[in-house]
């Protein structure tokens, strides 16, 4: 499924420092479920990004995707 593979690219270029990458790939999703904001939240988080992990969060809670 195509998540899946989104959400492994998400990680991996997050891991190597791509973030940049890594938010392309997540914002050209259009339809995201909760494990791929979780693994963009932790992205923004393992760089000090935390106002952008809280961003992502509350779109998380508007597009009505319960956090796990």
């Amino acid at each position: 499924n195509n998540l899946s593979i989104e959400n492994i690219l998400i990680n991996l270029y997050s891991k190597f420092g791509e973030l940049e990458s890594a938010i392309e790939i997540f914002n050209d999703t259009e339809s995201k479920d909760v494990i791929l904001y979780t693994s963009m939240i932790k992205a923004h988080s393992d760089r000090g990004n935390i106002n952008e992990s809280f961003s992502l969060l509350h779109q998380m809670l508007i597009n009505e995707i319960k956090p796990n």
